[in-house]
């Protein structure tokens, strides 16, 4: 009786061993689709971590939990070069490998509670622009000389594999004390008037407002109302409504249907509209696009994208474009793109080079570019990338430059000749002089 009392005691005490060493098990492989993967390949192409004792992070294969955790550490030590987004990813790294950290003797109870209340992450920008709009039509008009915009964006980390984000957006033009007509940058989502510029009076909006996550195995997709740039973004550069599926690795597959109406924020009637290529006859948006690497240094994108009309009398809009950048060295960069579109058999490109490499991240860092933009009508509907309107034709100069972290100045300036078709109501020959300069403040 006592020998068999004594044995299950000592086989209930080694299995006890047993088991909490195997629970605890450092050498256990992290399994190869787990998002630590993902998480440590963006530090390391930050350059936050460096990986192995070799220098190189060996992101094609699996690595036990004791070896992701020495590359959390070394996250961990270097996070003051890290920004808010990087931060939090090594918060949440070194909550999940917790236990193999404090047998490295790095303790991570304090980040334990701090992770979970950093499951929503905030971020923001203020910018503060001026700018000068020389039309010959109105050369005293100077172009609401005087903007300032704020943004704060909220990420929140659904679980492991999901996120939802949201966007508020409060623009104010300083010249009449006025916001934008139908929200900021005609994007917004609150209620105002859009009949009257003074209305508007800089409200705070709701303008952007997402979930992203896998639906299979390296797929993708994003829904609701988001940041999207269409191929080359000479034909769009900001927000869109709907979604969107991508995949792929080199070549990357983005597949997208979204609605017109709150891409352009048109507040024409079909019955009231003149112009045949007025966004307001238009509904559903389709886009495809490819993405690819060629190289480290240079990387291609071609899109199509298909704008279906409401009326039977009114044509879809089409139009594909394509792009290069490549990297000459670490200094220089050059860049093109083409875009072809099916109304009036309208074209657009632009050629250009790029000095330097402007880094909020690092105090001091600049670019300086120079090129050329040919933007024939009907070619732009809304975009951020490039500088001149529809129907005009310039070189354009300019720079960025860091003065402190996380703040950015921009400034550029062009002259541009009007084709006889514009989106500037100039007569074909007229000049349309613009110059801006603005500081984004990042935090």
């Amino acid at each position: 009786m006592k020998k068999s009392i004594i044995l299950t005691l000592a086989l209930v005490f080694v299995l006890g061993i047993a088991g909490t060493a195997f629970a605890a098990n450092p050498f256990v492989d992290v399994p190869a689709k787990h998002w630590a993967y993902d998480a440590v390949a963006k530090l390391a192409q930050a350059g936050i971590v460096d990986g192995y004792g070799d220098g190189t992070f060996k992101g094609d294969k699996t690595m036990t939990r004791y070896e992701m955790a020495q590359i959390v550490a070394k996250a961990m030590a270097r996070s003051d070069k890290a920004n808010a987004e990087q931060k939090a990813a090594i918060d949440k790294l070194s909550v999940e490998f917790s236990a193999e950290l404090n047998n490295l003797g790095i303790r991570v109870a304090a980040l334990e509670k701090k992770a979970a209340a950093d499951r929503v992450n905030f971020t923001g920008m203020f910018r503060t622009r001026f700018q000068d709009d020389q039309r010959p039509d109105n050369p005293t008009k100077g172009g609401h000389p005087m903007q300032a915009l704020l943004q704060i964006n909220a990420n929140a980390q659904i679980n492991d594999d999901w996120t939802a984000g949201i966007r508020w957006e409060g623009y104010k033009n300083f010249r009449n004390d006025a916001g934008l007509v139908n929200g900021t940058r005609s994007s917004a989502v609150g209620s105002h008037s859009a009949t009257s510029s003074a209305a508007y009076q800089g409200q705070y909006d709701l303008t952007r407002a997402w979930v992203s996550g896998p639906i299979a195995p390296g797929v993708k997709l994003t829904a609701g109302k988001f940041g999207e740039t269409v191929g080359t973004g000479i034909m769009h550069d900001d927000a869109l409504t709907g979604a969107k599926v991508e995949f792929g690795n080199q070549l990357k597959v983005k597949l997208g249907a979204y609605q017109n109406d709150s891409w352009f924020g048109s507040t024409e009637t079909v019955a009231t509209t003149a112009d045949p290529a007025s966004m307001a006859r238009y509904g559903k948006i389709y886009l495809g696009q490819l993405n690819y690497d060629f190289s480290k240094a240079t990387k291609g994108v071609a899109s199509y994208m298909n704008i279906k009309s409401k009326i039977d009398n009114v044509s879809d809009l089409k139009a594909w474009d394509v792009g290069l950048t490549s990297k000459l060295s670490a200094d220089w960069t050059v860049y093109g793109a083409y875009l072809k579109g099916n109304i009036d058999d309208s074209r657009a490109y632009v050629v250009g080079v790029r000095y330097g490499a402007a880094d909020v991240n690092k105090v001091g860092s600049y670019e300086i570019f120079v090129d050329y933009q040919d933007f024939q009508n009907y070619t732009i509907s809304n975009s951020n990338a490039y500088q001149l309107s529809n129907g005009e034709k310039a070189p354009v100069f300019g720079f960025r430059y860091v003065p402190m972290k996380n703040t950015k100045w921009t400034a550029y300036y062009y002259d541009a000749k009007q084709y006889a078709k514009n989106g500037q109501s100039l007569t074909e020959g007229q000049h349309h002089k613009f110059f801006r300069t603005q500081v984004e403040m990042f935090f």
